[in-house]
Order: structure tokens, then C-alpha cells, then sequence
């Protein structure tokens, strides 16, 4: 199914359930009448420990990505029908197997990151980083009557707001959240 949005809402019987599992971890999905998609996302994306993400594609399909080699369940005592309305089908996908490419961007991604930590923390001018967040003060005249302040900022991976990366980029997610 496509064309969902986080509030797409469907008649599904009181108290039948949705569940996705890893093999290990079960998230559970209750119904009070209508679920929304939002409902799924959250039950799945909210369960501890549990090794898929679930989001909404740009053409609104509902996908469940495995975070590693794990499988991925679809059940509960929800019918097919009920299930098919989000674009699901009980049943086991196969495990899939750890992407080498992925790995090795995630991993330069990192060196990355390194880098402009080094950068910045090397930025220094007589004892001045402006880039890790240092002010100076320059003196236009030997009384300092004429001067000017300089605000550093904070252009380290974290102050930039890049984040180390998860999972090895083996889903989207890991990508888009880095």
C-alpha cells in the first residue's frame, strides 16, 4: 500500500494485535478499534532492543529494515486483511546478510569526523581557537581605547551536530540519523 502518512488510520478489530519481531525482541502493536500508522511506526521504532526501524518511504509505503543480519517477523492476531491495509503480510524475511560497502563508508564516515575534530582542535593562533570556541580580542592602539571582540564558534563534529555513525549504515536510518 502507498500513500500513507503517520495519521492514515484503518478500522482494525479491538484488542487484535500487529507484531514485528527480530527473533529475540517482539514489539506489539494493540488495537482499540483503528490503528494509525504513526501507532506501527511508534510500536516498533519504540521497542527496546528490538533490531528493525520502521519508517515511512517518500512514496508512503510502510518499511521495516533490519539493523544487522537479523530476521524480520510480521504477525499477531490481526487478519491478513487488517495487516494488508499498512502493506503487510505475516510472515519471516529471510536474514540478510552484513553489507561490506555499507561497513566501509560508516567507516570512513568516522574517519571523518576524526578529522575535523583535529582540524579544529589544531586552529590555534597564539594561543587563540576560534574554531573550538575561543574569543579574541584585538587592540587597534597601544592605550586599547579602539578595539574589536572576535566570537569563536564551536566547529567540532559535535558542535556541527555529526553524530558518530550507528549500525554500520546498515539501514537508511543509521545513515539519515549520522
Amino acid at each position: 500500500m502507498s500513500g500513507l502518512t503517520g495519521a492514515s488510520s484503518f478500522a482494525v478489530t479491538a484488542t487484535k494485535t500487529f507484531t514485528v519481531s527480530d527473533g529475540t525482541t517482539t514489539a506489539t502493536i494493540t488495537s482499540a478499534g483503528t490503528l494509525t500508522a504513526q501507532q506501527v511506526l511508534d510500536g516498533v521504532n519504540n521497542t527496546a532492543g528490538l533490531k528493525v526501524r520502521a519508517s515511512l518511504t517518500a512514496d508512503g509505503k510502510l518499511q521495516l529494515e533490519a539493523n544487522n543480519t537479523n530476521t524480520i517477523t510480521v504477525g499477531g492476531t490481526a487478519s491478513a486483511a487488517e495487516l494488508a491495509q499498512f502493506g503487510l503480510t505475516a510472515g519471516v524475511t529471510a536474514a540478510g546478510t552484513l553489507n561490506t560497502t555499507r561497513s566501509a563508508f560508516a567507516a570512513q564516515f568516522d574517519s571523518i569526523r576524526s578529522q575535523i575534530d583535529q582540524l579544529a582542535a589544531d586552529a590555534n593562533f597564539n594561543g587563540t581557537n576560534l574554531l573550538n570556541g575561543g574569543n579574541l580580542k584585538v587592540s587597534f592602539n597601544e592605550k586599547s581605547t579602539s578595539s574589536l571582540n572576535v566570537a569563536g564558534v564551536t566547529d567540532t563534529s559535535a558542535g556541527l551536530g555529526i553524530v558518530a555513525s550507528a549500525g554500520t549504515f546498515q539501514t537508511d536510518k543509521d545513515i539519515n540519523d549520522a
